[in-house]
């Protein structure tokens, strides 16, 4: 466990906090995949801050329930955060930050003719309506899309889309890319660094299997 789900967690509360009207979706494979972030980062966020700021800006409880309706999270500002899973039954939708966890997973035609098209429209703060902002460029906001993954081989799509943002990145455009290294997770206590040694000095380790497991 590396913390990614629980970074990105975090950045959709305070996206959400100080962009009013925020809408957030996470797409996974599945809906339960999808739910991670809702159902346990979420409330494990509320437990952290112990003055209850971010459950005071919360309206009402958070829907953790398989059969409960869209919106999952909804903020007093107006923002809320929605769960899908990856199918064409999505459609339809709109979001201005789209968030796809283990997206190696996801079907790069149900991404691109589906899940993209979500981001059509983007924020519209109030005080764009004033005069003196009208048609102003520079002040219309980007929607962003995050893709999580846990590694995997190169003939996975997920490694061309990988290959196409390290090269924007480079660019200097609008991009980012990161990973984050086992040295990471025992740095921050997550992973327990004599267990890991030991694993991989095991003689029947799955080096490949490590390599490709979530926690790496």
């Amino acid at each position: 466990m590396l913390g990614k789900s629980f970074l990105v967690a975090l950045y959709c509360v305070v996206k959400c906090i100080l962009f009013p009207g925020t809408k957030i979706i996470i797409a996974s494979k599945t809906k339960e995949q999808a739910m991670n972030l809702v159902s346990e980062k979420i409330p494990e966020l509320m437990q952290l801050s112990t003055t209850g700021m971010i459950e005071r800006e919360i309206e009402g409880s958070i829907k953790t329930s398989m059969n409960s309706v869209d919106p999952n999270v909804v903020f007093l500002n107006g923002s809320w955060i929605k769960v899908v899973p990856a199918t064409q039954n999505a459609r339809s939708k709109r979001a201005n930050l789209l968030i796809l966890d283990e997206f190696r997973m996801i079907d790069p035609q149900i991404y691109k003719n589906v899940l993209r098209r979500f981001l059509a429209v983007s924020r519209q703060p109030r005080y764009l309506k004033k005069e003196e902002y009208k048609n102003n460029k520079e002040l219309m906001e980007r929607n962003q899309e995050i893709f999580l993954t846990s590694p995997y081989y190169k003939f996975n799509w997920s490694f061309n889309r990988y290959s196409v943002f390290i090269k924007a990145m480079l660019q200097g455009k609008k991009y980012f890319v990161c990973g984050l290294p086992y040295q990471f997770a025992i740095k921050e206590g997550l992973t327990n660094e004599e267990q890991l040694i030991d694993e991989l000095s095991e003689d029947d380790i799955d080096e490949i299997g490590l390599i490709l497991s979530p926690a790496c």
